[in-house]
């Protein structure tokens, strides 16, 4: 009995592990080509470590939200009783409501926002749009065994509520990739560029330089520019504030990270 239960629980953890881990790809790979999409650069490689991080990365807020919130949450509930209940019922809703605003109708307002603030707006709104998920894969749940309703329409009212929900996680990743991750040290896994010196072959010298990439008069070293993404085939440099020029990884003999 008792190896059984071990396997078993084994083999929850694995697939809970498994589940957790597509998830934070999948997540992932929409913060980081979110972010690298303001330079006019993709990244279509399906297997990439650092989609995961960034999946793991957005989730932080969202974590420290609900922290915050367990850390009241027994005497929240023993405190809400009769017109209390109502009352934080409709305070959770007006969170949603804001967050809606705030994350999906106002999220260019938040990067103009100090890096401390954005955060503790996305710890907060994190929180709000996370809950409304959990609750409405609930509701639609009980809508779909329902029977007191035809099929169509609880049909209909779960595809509405599965869409609204897609709608503000939607609204946070946008936000957190465009006002967070962004400035994220390349180190612990974010999207900051790192300033570096590049190396390059004479041949291609000429043909960067044409696309804006800066050159001491009389060397192949590059001035200091801004590197973006680097992968197995390729570098990506910023050129200007929004423009991005990939590099061929043969066409790199060396290249120099600036210190901090």
């Amino acid at each position: 009995m008792a190896d059984n239960s071990l396997g078993e629980r084994l083999k929850t953890a694995a697939a809970v592990t498994g589940g957790l881990s597509a998830a934070c790809y999948v997540i992932g790979l929409l913060v980081v080509n979110i972010h690298l999409r303001r330079f006019g650069y993709y990244s279509m490689s399906l297997f990439e470590v650092h989609y995961v991080v960034a999946g793991i990365l957005s989730l932080v807020p969202v974590g420290l939200g609900w922290c915050g919130f367990a850390l009241f949450a027994e005497e929240i509930w023993e405190a809400a009783k009769g017109w209390k209940l109502v009352a934080l019922l409709i305070g959770l809703l007006l969170g949603l409501m804001g967050s809606f605003v705030v994350l999906v109708l106002q999220g260019a307002w938040i990067e103009g926002l100090p890096f401390g603030v954005r955060f503790v707006v996305l710890i907060i709104a994190g929180f709000f749009v996370t809950l409304y998920p959990a609750a409405a894969a609930q509701s639609a749940t009980r809508l779909l065994a329902s029977n007191v309703y035809r099929k169509e329409v609880t049909v209909s009212g779960a595809v509405v509520i599965g869409l609204s929900a897609l709608v503000v996680v939607g609204g946070y990743l946008v936000n957190f990739s465009r006002s967070i991750y962004g400035e994220i040290p390349a180190t612990l896994g974010g999207g900051q560029p790192r300033a570096v010196r590049l190396v390059v072959k004479n041949e291609v010298k000429a043909s960067l330089a044409g696309l804006g990439v800066p050159f001491a008069a009389d060397g192949r070293t590059s001035e200091r520019v801004r590197l973006l993404l680097a992968t197995e085939k390729e570098y990506v440099i910023l050129t200007g504030k929004e423009g991005s020029v990939g590099i061929r990884g043969d066409a790199v003999d060396a290249i120099f990270y600036e210190p901090r």
